[in-house]
């Protein structure tokens, strides 16, 4: 079934589970149910580390989130935040993006955001632990709005594969289901600041450097989710 086939690809794709996939680039519109899986994951890592103190789980968390996707969305940011911070021109900001070594400001980026990411953790697992299925499903719906609503800024790399082969957005939709039972009538704020969020992420570098690369998407997956943890844990505890 070429559906599940299609699925599985973008599953082994975004995570480390060994699972067949043969179609590449991965369909954008399974990202955010690779993301319901990730979501899965780091709600069942919550039930089995539980007893721990919130610290303690809220670290563990961020090992498994790291961990499950094979840091790959980490390597975008690292490489983005050179580049931005670097100061200098399109051409040179993205040559920066296509070095594989990592800078100095790269690392202070990786650090700063790894311990947001721990805190936005911290935070929900106190006031609503069941938002972290909806985390990573959200901040992929985010993703596939910055694919549909700018332009690549280079004709080569992951991003312009991901751009050129965009098709329905179907089963992105259907991905708002789960969302409905989750949230519930939560879901309506929450909808309308990540679509903000996400729509200024990719104005911004559609601005900057004429569009989105593979590394900016890495890059607003991972701010996207911090941004994701902390919004649903003030909703968690109400306006």
């Amino acid at each position: 079934m070429r559906i599940l086939k299609e699925f599985f690809s973008a599953l082994s794709f975004f995570t480390v589970l060994p699972l067949p996939g043969k179609y590449f680039p991965p369909s954008l519109s399974f990202f955010p149910w690779v993301g319901l899986v990730i979501g899965g994951a780091l709600y069942i890592s919550h039930l089995l580390f539980s007893p721990f103190p919130p610290a303690i789980e809220a670290l563990l968390l961020l090992w498994v989130s790291v961990w499950f996707t094979g840091g790959l969305h980490w390597e975008g940011l690292t490489d983005t935040f050179d580049a931005i911070l670097s100061r200098k021109d399109k051409e040179s900001s993205l040559k920066i993006m296509k070095d594989p070594s990592t800078g100095v400001m790269g690392v202070i980026a990786l650090i700063t955001f790894l311990s947001l990411k721990f805190l936005g953790f911290y935070t929900l697992i106190t006031v609503s632990p069941l938002s972290l299925l909806s985390v990573p499903l959200l901040s992929r719906l985010g993703m596939i709005l910055i694919v549909y609503t700018n332009t690549p800024a280079r004709k080569e790399g992951l991003g312009y594969l991901f751009w050129k082969a965009k098709r329905e957005v179907i089963y992105p939709l259907l991905s708002l289901i789960p969302l409905f039972l989750i949230l519930k009538f939560k879901i309506f704020p929450v909808l309308a600041f990540t679509i903000l969020f996400y729509y200024l992420i990719g104005k911004y570098f559609q601005k900057k450097w004429g569009g989105f690369t593979g590394d900016t998407l890495g890059m607003s997956i991972e701010s996207g989710e911090i941004f994701l943890l902390f919004l649903l844990a003030r909703i968690g505890k109400g306006w």
